[in-house]
């Protein structure tokens, strides 16, 4: 008899933030929802309706079959190589993002998402053009990475001018001279932050919205309403040529605008994009050799 496959989720930068267990729960049910037997261990978000079983931590696991910290390798092959080797152990330590991965079942996690986040969203309106805002995430945090920041206030500009909409800005606002100079540049709008569910959820069912550097933002949208309008700015991490090693573009997803910038506002070196592209062929090297 097939033996129970159970998941163990791990975040690989012990970050437990939502944009970082959002993917990671969706690679597990990807490689998962062919199985009729199967358990999913830690990374829960009880508020988006998204609950494992309690979280075990890698060094209490004893025997495991495969470990996959490489969030590029095909789920499909993963679920055949598990199923063909008999694996029942799996840990996944990734928080990365690879889009054509979650394409076949946004719907799923969207419906499920939807029932948690109805009543929860700020009354917006059509009329606006919905802002997130990080700014406690990136201008609070000295240490972040190098493709992560925030956008330019002209980018915004030009949004509210092409679109013809009403900005509101939703969020993470903290005091800074950047919130200071967006605002004098947005006299007349709203600048609100709500709180992480009511960020989450009025992303999540606006009608037009500009998403910014940020994983909870990207999800927040990609997961909302089918009717959306989306407009991403292809920058930092989002940008392929920064990040060989992500996918982010829904290039295939009508409700996407993609806004393109010069390299020189985010960036990371092309040495180092290099770099981190030969430091993920190495690992998915490493995971296939482990796995034949």
């Amino acid at each position: 008899m097939r033996k129970m496959v159970k998941l163990h989720l791990q975040i690989t930068d012990d970050n437990e933030r939502w944009g970082n267990k959002i993917p990671i729960n969706m690679f597990a049910y990807a490689i998962t929802r062919n199985f009729s037997k199967f358990e999913i261990f830690g990374s829960s978000i009880p508020e988006l309706g998204l609950q494992n079983r309690e979280y075990i931590s890698t060094a209490d696991l004893q025997n495991v079959d495969l470990a996959v910290r490489d969030h590029s390798i095909c789920p499909i092959f993963l679920s055949k190589q598990i199923n063909d080797r008999k694996l029942s152990t799996i840990v996944l330590e990734t928080n990365g993002v690879w889009y054509p991965h979650f394409k076949s079942h946004r719907l799923h996690f969207a419906t499920k998402m939807e029932r948690k986040l109805v009543g929860h969203e700020l009354n917006v309106g059509d009329e606006s053009l919905v802002v997130n805002l990080r700014a406690g995430e990136t201008l609070g945090r000295p240490n972040k990475h190098v493709d992560y920041g925030m956008l330019p206030i002209t980018y915004y500009l030009d949004k509210a001018m092409h679109t013809g909409l009403n900005p509101i800005f939703i969020g993470q606002i903290i005091p800074s001279s950047y919130i200071d100079k967006l605002q004098k540049a947005f006299p007349d709008s709203e600048f609100i932050d709500p709180g992480v569910k009511a960020a989450f959820a009025t992303m999540f069912f606006a009608k037009n919205k500009v998403i910014c550097l940020s994983s909870f933002s990207w999800f927040a949208a990609y997961l909302g309403v089918s009717n959306a309008s989306i407009h991403i700015p292809v920058l930092g991490f989002y940008n392929p040529l920064q990040r060989p090693d992500m996918n982010w573009l829904p290039y295939d997803d009508p409700r996407y605008s993609f806004d393109y910038f010069s390299m020189d506002k985010i960036r990371v070196t092309d040495l180092t994009g290099f770099r981190k592209l030969k430091r993920s062929t190495a690992r998915l090297k490493s995971q296939i050799k482990k796995i034949l």
